[in-house]
């Protein structure tokens, strides 16, 4: 009885801290859920609510929570053009990914230094960063993965001036994503053939798809894509030599990047339009 006794005691005694345990990570995974929905809202408010999560996991030496406020922060950064920053949170996160194996730590970090290295031209760069996500989305069998990496090569490839194999690696992406229904993915896929045929002085297609990019990112409420979106609409009607018409979706450009705080999209919007 008296064995009884002091078992029982003793998990009363360590109850409270499981429960304390339990507090503070859904704490701090409420902090970078927040984190994450601001970012489409209010970037300074992202950014502290992954500040937050960082400190306290920090203090409770809580690996995945510090690993995804690190990406959240990342993410918030990249809005608010901070590239060198951005990319010192990325990899942060991906060392602690590498560290405690985590394959969705490791696929979100190298997605947005993938990004950064894009718009910093950094292309050979991110071919290897995306060929690596690649290689561990194929191991895991993550199809909406796949396609989504399969696409920022074609990026790439396309700024690199390898036309054939940006198109090849776009058509494969739009194979995968049809299977999946992935209008979101699809949507990727529509902006990089319009620039393809854009490119290419095709300009009837460039604004068909660069068009229907723009329907799928607006239905989907997605202002970084529909930015895009509008911008290369444009640029399609300067071609045109339609500068009215352009200037009408610069406009919009500008209005979302001042509605949702996108100073990196702002100054190029404002160069676009008194380019107009």
């Amino acid at each position: 009885m008296n064995i009884m006794l002091r078992l029982f005691f003793n998990i009363l005694l360590l109850l409270p801290l499981c429960v304390y345990s339990q507090n503070y990570e859904a704490e701090i995974d409420s902090l970078n859920s927040k984190a994450s929905q601001y970012i489409h809202i209010d970037l300074d408010s992202a950014y502290s609510f992954s500040e937050q999560a960082i400190q306290k996991s920090q203090k409770e030496h809580y690996q995945k929570g510090e690993m995804e406020g690190q990406y959240q922060k990342g993410r918030a950064l990249f809005d608010q053009a901070r590239r060198i920053l951005s990319m010192q949170a990325a990899e942060q996160s991906l060392v602690i990914a590498e560290k405690t194996n985590s394959y969705s730590g490791k696929k979100n970090a190298l997605n947005l230094i993938g990004k950064i290295q894009n718009h910093a031209k950094q292309y050979n760069e991110g071919i290897k960063t995306v060929r690596t996500n690649l290689k561990l989305a194929t191991a895991e069998k993550d199809s909406t993965e796949m396609a989504l990496m399969t696409n920022f090569l074609g990026i790439f490839k396309n700024k690199l001036g390898e036309k054939d194999s940006a198109l090849h690696y776009t058509m494969q992406s739009i194979k995968i994503n049809k299977d999946l229904n992935a209008q979101k993915a699809l949507a990727y896929n529509y902006n990089s053939l319009g620039i393809h045929h854009y490119e290419n002085r095709n300009l009837d297609s460039s604004f068909f798809y660069f068009r229907t990019a723009l329907k799928i990112r607006t239905d989907l409420k997605l202002p970084n894509q529909s930015i895009e979106a509008y911008n290369n609409l444009g640029y399609v009607f300067l071609l045109e030599k339609m500068p009215d018409s352009a200037i009408v979706y610069f406009q919009e450009c500008i209005r979302i990047c001042l509605e949702y705080g996108k100073k990196s999209n702002l100054a190029i919007a404002y160069k676009n339009i008194a380019e107009s």
